[in-house]
């Protein structure tokens, strides 16, 4: 199961950092043969071996008629660093040949989304990102490939391109196209790509409710981190 071309890819990032629309994103890779696992935490913990995580976890998606496979992929967020560190060696450990992307997002938008998604207290969510996101990206050098959500929206289409060099094969422009533009799941070389659903495009689309206040004290300390500001160091965007 699973192309040769495209190992299996272990996706994370901060709650609402952008890591469902880069699971939808990888999963239509022309060469994958089934979409990436959303958020199988407790069977990915079951799991002793590579064998027993695939026939805990595959499945036909039933929305979009496509198949989802742990041999193509697995995405969960984090909230914690331990969260991501547990998942993420789990899933290495079953799939070492496994490669990790890992998600950032503008700290403003990403704690404004977990305020207005969630119900959460801002402040709380303020003190989780600054604590988990700087060290996760510090702990996955040289072991991860990270993708700033706020340039992967701003031009989806080169995004995706570099996307999918980067995880190998090929990918023509008008995939990419399709890729980025299409919501509903369509049909590719015989298998159900999802689609980006409900996705209505691929753009930065939260309406903020943090004041002003709120969101001045995150850039203030949004600027103590040169990640957030310059750039990741092993980043593909």
């Amino acid at each position: 199961m699973g192309h040769k071309k495209v190992t299996p890819i272990f996706i994370t990032g901060y709650e609402r950092s952008g890591t469902t629309l880069l699971r939808r994103l990888v999963s239509m890779h022309p060469d994958l043969d089934n979409d990436i696992v959303h958020e199988p935490k407790k069977e990915l913990m079951q799991a002793n071996t590579r064998e027993a995580a695939v026939a805990l976890m595959t499945k036909k998606d039933t929305k979009t008629g496509s198949f989802i496979s742990p041999e193509a992929g697995i995405k969960i967020p984090y909230t914690s660093v331990h969260g991501a560190d547990k998942w993420r060696t789990q899933y290495t450990r079953l799939f070492p040949d496994a490669r990790v992307l890992h998600i950032v997002r503008d700290p403003v938008y990403a704690i404004n989304s977990q305020v207005t998604t969630f119900g959460k207290n801002w402040q709380e969510c303020f003190s989780r990102y600054f604590f988990c996101v700087p060290e996760v990206v510090e702990d996955l050098k040289g072991r991860a490939c990270t993708i700033v959500y706020e340039k992967l929206v701003n031009d989806p289409e080169r995004a995706v391109k570099l996307l999918y060099d980067w995880m190998g094969g090929n990918a023509s422009a008008e995939h990419i196209h399709k890729v980025c533009t299409t919501q509903e799941p369509w049909k590719h070389n015989g298998r159900m790509m999802p689609g980006l659903r409900y996705f209505n495009c691929i753009k930065n689309s939260s309406t903020l409710v943090l004041n002003q206040s709120q969101v001045e004290r995150i850039n203030k300390e949004k600027a103590k981190h040169a990640f957030l500001t310059t750039g990741v160091e092993d980043g593909l965007l």
